[in-house]
């Protein structure tokens, strides 16, 4: 009988394409998402404030979906936005 390990597992379902990049979307879209709320909190900015900052304040409520680490459909100028 043979076992295979944890490791040895997560690396079996690494060689699959597909799997593989659904791993790293999710950590990318999960590590996004709470850098964003991290670094909004940090410069003790509400979502509103930030939305101003950014331009409109009616963008409230997509600042809450950036925040939402299921979100993932960041764009390059939605980042750039952002980091400005």
């Amino acid at each position: 009988m043979s076992t295979i390990s944890k490791r040895d597992q997560i690396w079996g379902n690494l060689r699959d394409p597909e799997y593989r990049k659904q791993t790293i979307d999710e950590h990318i879209n999960v590590g996004l998402a709470f850098q964003i709320r991290g670094l909004r909190i940090r410069q003790k900015l509400s979502q509103a404030k930030l939305a101003a900052l950014l331009g409109d304040k009616s963008k409230q409520p997509l600042i809450s979906e950036w925040e939402y680490p299921n979100y993932g459909k960041y764009t390059l100028k939605t980042l750039r936005a952002l980091a400005k």
